[in-house]
């Protein structure tokens, strides 16, 4: 899997042209390590697909590289008609789209575009390794300001965690010197973000 490939799929958001009225987003599950060639075969379909990537180093045998991987390994995100999933689920290397018995389950506008602003953000990324709650906040300042999201110190530093509610999975951006307002109890209540076990919870200025 090419890294500079990765980065030009996945991390180009022209699908935005391409969106439809009334149309939602899905997550669809996929075989292991065919995210990449997924998205491509939907994308040929003239499907709207949206795969996002993170800079992942890895210790080679002569020295450490960085390639682009898959946020969500197994998962991409598609924007379409709930009555078109036909043309999804046959598309090769799928498995099924998300959802509970025969019902699909749509993702909340506003998720996607949180992922999609964080991937785009100066800010590191990386996969959160659990799903669970805590103290909701919202960015009150730079490139991330109006996300919200669950920020937690780690090692000294803080990070944004964003939760994708449909695959009850997670994703962490390091913060640069944003403020982080903390959001009234009712709210946190209907978060659709969460956070995983870290050493200490953040409540006002990271």
């Amino acid at each position: 899997m090419h890294g500079s490939k990765m980065a030009v799929a996945c991390v180009n958001h022209s699908y935005e042209s391409r969106l439809t009225s009334g149309a939602q987003w899905y997550a669809v599950q996929v075989r292991g390590r065919s995210e990449l060639s997924v998205h491509l075969l939907l994308s040929n379909k003239q499907v709207v697909s949206f795969l996002p990537t993170y800079k992942r180093r890895y210790r080679g045998y002569d020295r450490v590289r960085v390639v682009d991987a898959p946020l969500f390994p197994g998962y991409l995100f598609c924007n379409f008609h709930g009555q078109n999933w036909m043309s999804i689920i046959t598309t090769p290397g799928v498995i099924r789209i998300l959802g509970t018995g025969k019902q699909l389950l749509p993702i909340d506008d506003e998720e996607i575009e949180a992922i999609k602003r964080v991937v785009t953000s100066p800010y590191p990324v990386r996969p959160h390794p659990s799903f669970g709650a805590g103290q909701k906040i919202r960015v009150a300042a730079g490139p991330l300001s109006g996300i919200e999201g669950t920020v937690l110190r780690v090692k000294g530093g803080s990070r944004l965690v964003v939760s994708v509610t449909a695959l009850q999975r997670s994703i962490a951006v390091e913060l640069g010197g944003e403020d982080a307002i903390p959001l009234p109890r009712n709210d946190n209540a209907k978060a659709g973000v969460a956070a995983g076990q870290y050493d200490e919870s953040v409540a006002f200025h990271v």
